[in-house]
């Protein structure tokens, strides 16, 4: 038979009510603090985890961004580098053909003696040139710049008799130096490139007159500066924009000039005798151009071989890079990056919840 001593029953009695006070008393002051700054660190690291994720998120967006960036323009310097050689060539490809015009016996002729014979073969020969290299006009100057032959003859804007000693490419040439000048006509208004080249005698002696041939730059417009966001401009070195798929800017100021380059080139006659609105835009020694509304472009531009001064200038609106360039990551990485931050709230949320949990329990029994 099993017996109990009633001293051991009374210490075992002492023992459990000892516990369960201890289990049910409230913890003390030191153990809320204690649980507090468990807390606080526990969501400190949460929200270091979740501002960590977005960091990185972040920092993802910003290096594709730059990339993206660069791209466009890398992009941007291929397609103004093709275009500004398109152009050098077209602009050098009647060059040759001028010499060869200037060097028929019947041009000379009428400048040696000029008369309705004369007169009418020198015609013929112009008039074959024009058709055959698809020209705005070809005409034949003498010694003081007066224009004895043209192919327009018949048309209301006819260049016979007109004078144009002022013209440099004239100058140039009757002082023996083949020219090529880009101007707007005086008496057609229209743009062109003016080809010209020296008419010497049989001997090679001395100059009897200029032959120039005109070509129209439509072909330019039309063909190598297309209708794009980009702005395309082709500048003379004031910044007259001669050129440019965008209508409203011709014959425009890219850039604000002085009086004196203003009276300079009211002088010269090259783009008309004005007004030159200036369009607004400006650049700092960095490059970074800007339009009137404070827009900031990026700017690319190239010279033109043969034409000192004269450039070739692509200017992009940076809001439009901006959009080229978030609407593939919102489109496509934007969900992913979302989702990847969405999914680590979640599961710092959960691991908050079962830290505090953890820590809970222990420091109310402790």
């Amino acid at each position: 038979m099993i017996t109990y001593n009633i001293r051991d029953l009374t210490n075992s009695q002492c023992f459990l009510n000892a516990l369960l006070a201890k289990l049910l008393k409230k913890p003390g002051h030191a153990d809320i603090l204690l649980f507090m700054r468990l807390r606080i660190i526990i969501s400190i690291l949460a929200l270091f985890a979740f501002l960590s994720a977005s960091a990185g998120g972040l920092a993802y967006y910003y290096s594709f961004r730059k990339a993206a960036v660069q791209k466009t323009e890398a992009d941007a310097y291929s397609r103004l580098k093709l275009l500004t050689d398109q152009l050098s060539t077209y602009l050098s490809e009647h060059i040759k053909p001028v010499k060869t015009l200037s060097g028929i016996k019947e041009l000379k002729n009428v400048l040696k003696d000029t008369n309705l014979e004369s007169i009418y073969q020198a015609n013929q020969i112009l008039d074959n040139f024009t058709k055959s290299l698809d020209l705005e006009v070809s005409y034949l100057m003498d010694k003081n710049g007066i224009t004895l032959c043209s192919s327009n003859r018949n048309a209301h804007d006819s260049f016979v008799g007109k004078n144009f000693s002022f013209r440099p490419y004239y100058k140039k040439a009757i002082n023996g130096n083949p020219a090529t000048y880009l101007a707007l006509g005086t008496t057609s208004r229209k743009r062109g490139v003016y080809y010209s080249h020296p008419v010497y005698d049989e001997s090679h002696g001395s100059i009897l007159g200029v032959a120039v041939i005109k070509a129209s730059v439509e072909f330019v417009e039309t063909n190598l500066f297309l209708k794009s966001d980009d702005t395309l401009l082709f500048i003379d070195p004031d910044g007259i924009i001669f050129i440019s798929n965008k209508d409203a800017l011709r014959f425009k100021l890219l850039w604000e000039l002085t009086e004196e380059r203003m009276d300079s080139l009211t002088n010269s006659k090259q783009f008309g005798n004005g007004p030159w609105v200036w369009t607004g835009f400006s650049k700092n020694q960095a490059d970074d151009v800007t339009d009137k509304k404070n827009i900031q472009y990026l700017f690319t531009s190239f010279n033109v071989v043969n034409y000192p001064g004269w450039r070739v200038i692509n200017l992009r609106n940076y809001k439009e890079i901006e959009k080229q360039i978030s609407k593939p990551f919102v489109r496509v990485i934007g969900p992913v990056i979302f989702s990847v931050l969405i999914l680590t709230g979640i599961l710092v949320l959960i691991l908050y919840q079962l830290g505090i949990q953890e820590i809970t329990v222990p420091a109310y029994l402790s």
